[in-house]
């Protein structure tokens, strides 16, 4: 095993909703140098998740999962903001997110992989409220009674 080695990744986003998204991806199952990562190695990755906007270059760390978690849950906006993108993304923003593989190896050192390819994003709105209700009928008026 050549722990000096870069892996490759595959990212897939799934369909994402309004408050939180769901990140899945592909783990790499090989180095580099074409030699398989055990199946021991893979089940105590980690992966991190780094986003920037798709007109920068500036990449701000998003999240991770440890332990070959392949999935991520949380809100997208609220996630990078507390992480301290700037200036703060807005509802309307398009993102590009992107995954890398790391390993503790033998001696000690975490390894990280390059990044993969990034996904395009553009982070929702905010669901309009529900129409508002139609309007009541003014109280009748006039009401008498005979007898």
């Amino acid at each position: 095993m050549k722990p000096f080695r870069l892996l490759i990744i595959a990212l897939l986003l799934l369909p994402l909703t309004v408050g939180a998204e769901t990140v899945t991806w592909t783990p790499a199952v090989t180095y580099t140098d074409g030699s398989v990562i055990s199946v021991a190695t893979q089940s105590i990755m980690t992966f991190y998740l780094r986003i920037r906007r798709v007109n920068s270059t500036v990449v701000t760390y998003l999240g991770e999962t440890r332990n070959g978690i392949r999935t991520w849950t949380d809100n997208i906006l609220v996630r990078a903001n507390a992480n301290g993108v700037t200036p703060p993304l807005v509802a309307g923003d398009n993102v590009i997110v992107t995954l890398s593989q790391a390993y503790l190896a033998s001696d000690g050192i975490e390894y990280d992989s390059a990044q993969s390819t990034g996904v395009t994003y553009m982070i929702p709105k905010a669901a309009p409220p529900p129409p508002a209700k139609p309007p009541s009928c003014a109280a009748p008026t006039g009401v008498t009674i005979k007898p």
